[in-house]
C-alpha cells in the first residue's frame, strides 16, 4: 500500500489521523508492505483494512499472489480504478453543478461503506 496525504475535502476521521501522522513526521507518503508466511495467506486486521481504504482513495493498493495453477497474479487499484458515470440535462443545469452533485453523492456512498474483511 502506498498512502499519500488525503485530500483536504475528505471528511473521514481515520483519513485525518493518517494525514496528521504523515505531517507530524514530515513524511511525503507512507509505504506499507505485508508478506504472508510461507504457505499462508494474509489476514488483514481492522487497521490494515482501514489503511487500505485510505490508500485506495489517496494512493494505491497492490496485491500479489498465486492463482490456482501457481502463476503469480498482481492486482492494483491503478488497473481497477473506481469509475462513476452520470447523466444530466444541459437545459436544466450547468455541467459543474451536475458534477458537484454526483461527486458529493459518491463521497457519501464511500463513507457509508463498511470496511471489508
Amino acid at each position: 500500500m502506498q498512502i499519500s496525504p488525503p485530500n483536504p475535502d475528505d471528511f473521514e476521521e481515520f483519513e485525518q489521523e493518517v494525514k496528521d501522522r504523515l505531517k507530524a513526521q514530515n513524511a511525503k507518503r507512507m509505504d506499507i508492505s505485508l508478506v504472508a508466511s510461507r504457505g499462508e495467506i494474509l489476514v488483514p486486521d481492522e487497521q490494515t483494512q482501514a489503511l487500505a481504504e485510505v490508500a485506495k482513495s489517496n494512493g494505491r493498493v497492490i496485491g500479489r499472489g498465486l492463482d490456482d495453477e501457481g502463476h503469480v497474479v498482481e492486482l492494483s487499484t491503478k488497473q481497477h480504478p473506481i469509475l462513476e458515470t452520470a447523466e444530466y440535462d444541459p437545459d436544466l443545469e450547468y455541467p459543474s453543478t451536475a458534477l458537484y452533485a454526483v461527486a458529493a453523492d459518491f463521497i457519501r456512498s464511500l463513507m457509508r461503506r463498511p470496511v471489508r474483511g
